[in-house]
């Protein structure tokens, strides 16, 4: 199994507790697929940051890395996840 970082950026348009709550979801999702790793000190929420550039009438944007391992196919179906979640205006998983 490879080691994966995957940044994605919520809607600054939710409020801090729906985009809590969506961060939660999104870390089911993750948990489900059995790839996230259990050190819970690497995975964070980031807060909310201004977007260099405006995406999807967005100026701002909640941040939250994660950290995990899988094969490509997991990594093929959370981005799937993240691409079909309306809260989810950018993301990126890079392997190292």
């Amino acid at each position: 199994m490879k080691n994966y970082e995957n940044i994605y950026i919520l809607k600054g348009s939710l409020t801090e507790e729906q985009a809590k709550k969506e961060i939660e979801e999104i870390t089911k999702y993750f948990e489900s697929v059995k790839t996230l790793k259990k050190e819970n000190d690497v995975n964070g929420f980031l807060g909310k940051k201004k977007l260099a550039y405006e995406i999807k009438s967005e100026i701002t944007g909640y941040y939250y890395m994660t950290y995990f391992e899988g094969t490509e196919s997991k990594v093929e179906k959370i981005e799937n996840q993240l691409r079909l979640n309306d809260n989810v205006i950018k993301f990126i998983t890079i392997r190292f």
